[in-house]
This record gives structure tokens, C-alpha cells and sequence, in this order.
């Protein structure tokens, strides 16, 4: 129940707080089951600290299964970023899980054999409505996102492979159910996305939800909330009862803000049980604040401290105030410093690795930097706010919450310019003309895929339909966003060859962007790309030089283009163009944005 970025107690996050509403879900039905959908070990500085400075050894409980077993969790499965600090480290924290994990999806190298448990059969007592005791086996069955072997390369290359995650449930099911299975729950660490789901997709869990014996899908992944009206357009979805093709289906959030609550009302059938109806909502702990569970903070009471003295262990010095508030809808310092560091760490890189770039080297370099948390989906406080003075690794861990690494790839100008149309598909098309409010960003586009090219110019007509999916692939072959692509005020051909400092989630295709799929590649950092901040500023650098790579194209003055950030960014340095027009029922402040004088 804690922000560990701006160093302060928080009541709308945390598993502490959670484990309050699952003590109210449990009282309401005592005939309940608890699950965890993954990406639990990375993604904060508590995770961080446990991995890097601790470093979890043989035995040690891990802080987040010391909650969790508190709480009492049926089953789990695995998200991606649980693979970030690799097998071992992995494979040391799940021995401290005292309930099982699932996977069906992730092999051993060169072999069928699954790594982990592909499913567990749960017997569990219930009581019925008429006070008389039952016995159901509940099958679980896990999946994960096969993407992991790409993202995570370093970690799990000749240790494990994987597989299509529809396939493996499809194969493992009806196993499950000669078991004697009388419910399947399927926990997929996959998203959203509409049809047609491809093979292999990263986001798969519509096509799950397609499944035949799936009773109740847990999804993931994509950090969102399901049910939410943003899923109302998928075919065969209901926002009211919280259905996809008839199964209830739940995402719950991220960094313990909901939790997603199933109901399934079961009759006998010949052999077992059938479900007769069900819900399935999402409980938020920013519309209904609950204390936080003692039991929970007193076991990772310790672990807590130690991240607090982690987190405030200082490193170096900001000259300025930084903040993502405009990142999405402005040139943005936050953004630029990130950048500063990455054209360090690669400049250090070619100096250090002359053979390897020794045909390389004289190209441009550029750095991609996308925000770590600029609002959307996310709500209005996930945002990165950071005073002038000494920094911390709290601080760094806020400028950048991911553990990627710093890697280098060439590509040529027309896949340049493909990529900055990826990322250029953060934004609504803006039509002329209309008096109505227009909503800039398209919130279902993750914050984190809105690559900014530093080291070139460019601009970005958002009158133009996007070029691509939010979530990837060819939505319009026509459409072109971008414009006025330079290099030092040259025009950007399509066979120009440029060395792009990026990171190794992009790098291997994580976003689905065009034309990255790790090939491109050529050099990788050992150090995390907030070890590399680090060592920037405890080096004592600090300039924030680089001017705003792009801007809008200009915007059409007849129309009322809407803006969503946090309220706090009134209080910090407004860019040119917008203007506060109020505070919306989600918490946002709302600006109007005009082409910039």
C-alpha cells in the first residue's frame, strides 16, 4: 500500500489493501478461489531491490509470496516480466510459493516437456443453497504470452521454448476433463485485442475465450480492466454481465488497484456440474478505499524498510524539475534526459567495442524513448514527477520502472519512418471542423510503445488516419502521419542507414512495431537501462540539451482537440499550446490543445 516513486503511502495500489477486498469477496461467498495472473516479481522498486541488491538466495522467501501466502492463493500463473531477472532467480522465488504455478505453453529446450505444471485439479469442499456439503475438482490451467523467449532472450535462449498459447489449452483440456474436471479456469497472461487472432499472437485471449470447456478466463497483460466500455465494441462482448463469448472473463488492473471478482452459479449435470449463469466485475480500490490488511504489511514489513533505504540512496543531481504530463502531446525533458543517457551508454559502447562497430560507427545515432507512466487506462496518477536537486534510485526507477537493457540495432530510413508511424498511432484522427471535444490520445494505445526518435526531426499530422493498430499491425496502407523526417536538416531517404540506441523490449519486437524482431540488432548492454541512468548521473552529468525531436503538423483551428493529464500539471510549466479547461469524473485535468504560436 505504498508508492515507492514518490516515496508515500497510496490508497487506490498495493496487495495489502487487495487483501482487504478479498477478506469482503470471501464473506460475501465463502465457495471462493484466489488467483494470481503473473507479472507479480518485476515492475517495482520493491521487486527490484529484492533482485539487484538483496538478491534472493536458496531458501529465502521472496517478499511477494510472503503476502501471498498469507492470503491464501489457490493457484498462479506467469507473466513475462517474471522472466526479466531469468530461470534461476525465477525458479528461487516460486519454491517460496506455498500454492501451485501453472504453465502449459513454456517447453524445455529442444523437447515437448513443459517446464512447469501445465494445469492442477483443485478438490474443494463447497456449500449449496440448501446447506448440504459438495465436492468440485477445479481444473487451472496456464498460459503466457510465448513472446518471453523474444524479450527475455538473454535470460531464456537454449533453456526454454514456446508455444501458441490457444494450441497448448486446446490440447491440454480435454485431459483436464478426464481428470474429472468439473470446472476449467483458464489464468492467460495474455490481452485483448478484436479478431482474427493469428498463431503465435501476443494477445490472444479473445480466441481463448472462443475455447470450448473454458469456464471462467482470467486475462491479463495488457495492465487494463475488464469489464470496461473500452471492450464494448469486441463482438460478443457484454460489459454488463463481463462476458466474451458467454465466458466471464476478468482483468484486474495493475500494481494491486482492482481486484476482479467471478460469480458462476453451477447446477448438477451428468457427470459433474454445469454453470447455469455468471458475472464477473472489477472492485477498485480508488471508488471504494479499504485499510490495508495488518497481516499482509507485517510480513513484508522488513522487506518494506530495506526498499525505502534502497529507494532514497542518492546518485546525482537534476538542474530542473522533470515530469510526464505533456510526454504524449509534447516535446517533453523527462523524455530528453532518458534520451542523454542512452547516447551516453552507446557512445561508451563504440568507444569500448571497436571491432564490433568498426563499420558502423560513423552513422547517425539516434535514441527511441518512450514514457514509463503518462496517464491513460492507467488513471490520472501514473504519472513521473520529479523535483530539481539530488535524484535517488527512487527517482531513476521512476524516470524509467522498467529493468530492459540498453541495445543498439541499424536500420534504414524507410524502416525508420515506419517505426515513428507506429508510434505516431498513439493519437485519434482529428477531423476539421467538428465543434464537439475531440479526444487526442487513444487511451487503448499503451504508453509505452510511443517511441520518440531523438536525434532527428519530424512531424506528426494527426488530421490523418493512423497508420497502424494500436495494438500493431496495418491498419490503413495508405495513411501517413509522418512528415519533414531530417537528420541535421537533411530530408531522411529511405536508404539512408542509421545506429538506434533503443531497448531489448523493442529491440525484439515488444509492441508488435514494424520491422523489429531482433535481427536487426547488434549490440547489448549487460547493464539495465536504470543501472545506465545511473552511472550517467552519478557520473555528474545532467544537461538536458537536446531539443524536442518532433511536433504536430499544423492542427486544424476550427476543431476542440481535448488533452487528459494529471491535476498536478497545473503546477508545474505549461507547453505552448495548451489551455486548462477542466477536471473530468475520472480525475483528469483536461486541456485544449492548439498548434503551438
Amino acid at each position: 500500500a505504498y508508492d515507492y516513486y514518490r516515496d508515500a503511502p497510496s490508497d487506490h495500489v498495493g496487495l495489502a489493501r487487495v487483501a482487504s477486498l478479498v477478506h469482503a469477496a470471501r464473506a460475501e461467498n465463502p465457495n471462493s478461489l484466489l488467483f494470481d495472473n503473473g507479472d507479480l516479481l518485476e515492475g517495482s522498486p520493491l521487486g527490484a531491490y529484492v533482485a539487484t541488491r538483496k538478491r534472493l538466495k536458496p531458501g529465502d522467501p521472496h517478499p511477494a509470496y510472503k503476502a501471498m501466502n498469507v492470503m491464501g492463493y489457490d493457484a498462479a500463473t506467469l507473466g513475462n516480466h517474471d522472466f526479466n531477472y531469468g530461470l534461476p532467480f525465477l525458479d528461487r522465488a516460486l519454491a517460496s510459493a506455498a500454492f501451485p504455478y501453472v504453465c502449459a505453453n513454456v517447453y524445455r529446450a529442444g523437447t515437448d516437456q513443459p517446464y512447469y505444471r501445465p494445469y492442477v485439479i483443485l478438490d474443494r469442499d463447497v456449500v449449496d443453497d440448501t446447506g448440504a456439503k459438495r465436492r468440485l475438482r477445479i481444473g487451472v490451467l496456464g498460459v503466457v504470452t510465448p513472446q518471453i523467449v523474444t524479450w527475455a532472450r538473454s535470460h531464456l535462449d537454449g533453456q526454454v521454448t514456446t508455444g501458441d498459447m490457444v494450441q497448448a489449452a486446446r490440447r491440454t483440456i480435454p485431459a483436464m476433463r478426464a481428470q474429472g474436471a468439473d470446472l476449467i479456469v483458464m489464468l492467460a497472461h495474455t490481452g485483448l485485442t478484436p479478431p482474427p487472432v493469428e498463431t503465435g499472437a501476443e494477445n490472444a485471449g479473445y480466441a481463448l475465450s472462443e475455447l470450448d470447456g473454458v469456464d471462467a478466463l482470467i486475462v491479463g497483460h495488457m495492465h487494463h480492466v475488464f469489464p470496461d466500455m473500452i471492450y464494448a465494441d469486441l463482438p460478443n462482448s457484454d460489459m454488463n454481465r463481463g462476458t466474451l463469448n458467454g465466458i466471464p472473463v476478468s482483468m484486474a488492473g495493475f500494481y494491486g488497484s482492482q481486484l476482479g471478482v467471478i460469480d458462476l452459479e453451477l447446477a448438477p449435470a451428468a457427470p459433474g456440474w454445469k454453470v447455469t449463469a455468471s458475472r464477473s466485475e472489477a472492485w477498485a480500490l480508488h471508488r471504494a478505499p479499504v485499510a490495508p490488511d495488518r497481516a499482509v504489511m507485517q510480513a513484508i514489513e522488513a522487506d518494506h524498510r530495506a526498499t525505502l533505504d534502497y529507494i532514497r540512496e542518492p546518485v546525482g543531481v537534476l538542474p530542473e524539475a522533470l515530469d510526464s504530463y505533456f510526454a504524449l502531446a509534447a516535446p517533453s525533458p523527462l523524455l530528453a534526459t532518458i534520451a542523454e543517457a542512452q547516447f551516453w551508454a552507446a557512445r561508451v559502447a563504440i568507444a569500448e567495442e571497436r571491432e564490433l562497430f568498426s563499420d558502423l560507427a560513423d552513422l547517425p545515432l539516434l535514441a527511441a524513448v518512450a514514457p514509463g507512466k503518462a496517464g491513460g487506462l492507467s488513471g490520472p496518477d501514473a504519472f513521473t514527477a520529479i523535483q530539481a536537486g539530488p535524484v535517488g534510485i527512487g527517482h531513476v526507477a521512476d524516470l524509467y520502472p522498467y529493468p530492459n537493457v540498453l541495445e543498439m540495432l541499424v536500420l534504414d530510413g524507410a524502416a525508420l519512418a515506419e517505426w515513428l508511424e507506429m508510434s505516431a498511432s498513439l493519437f485519434r484522427q482529428i477531423h476539421p471542423g467538428r465543434t464537439r471535444g475531440q479526444t487526442l490520445v487513444d487511451h487503448q494505445f499503451r504508453v509505452f510503445n510511443f517511441d520518440v526518435m531523438h536525434g532527428v526531426t519530424y512531424s506528426i499530422d494527426v488530421t490523418q488516419p493512423a497508420r497502424y493498430h494500436h495494438g500493431g499491425g496495418l491498419a490503413d496502407r495508405e495513411a501517413h502521419r509522418i512528415s519533414d523526417l531530417a537528420w541535421q536538416g537533411r530530408a531522411v531517404r529511405e536508404s539512408d542507414r542509421f545506429l538506434i540506441a533503443t531497448n531489448n523490449f523493442r529491440a525484439g519486437g515488444g509492441g508488435s512495431f514494424p520491422g523489429l524482431d531482433g535481427r536487426q540488432s547488434i549490440y547489448r548492454s549487460q547493464d539495465s537501462m536504470q543501472t545506465t541512468i545511473v552511472n550517467w548521473l552519478s557520473g555528474g552529468n545532467n544537461t538536458l540539451a537536446l531539443p524536442g525531436p518532433w511536433r504536430f503538423a499544423p492542427l486544424p483551428a476550427d476543431a476542440k482537440i481535448l488533452f487528459e493529464t494529471s491535476p498536478d500539471a497545473m503546477q508545474g510549466k505549461l507547453p505552448s499550446g495548451f489551455t486548462f479547461l477542466d477536471q473530468d469524473r475520472n480525475g483528469f485535468a483536461r486541456y485544449q490543445v492548439t498548434t503551438p504560436a
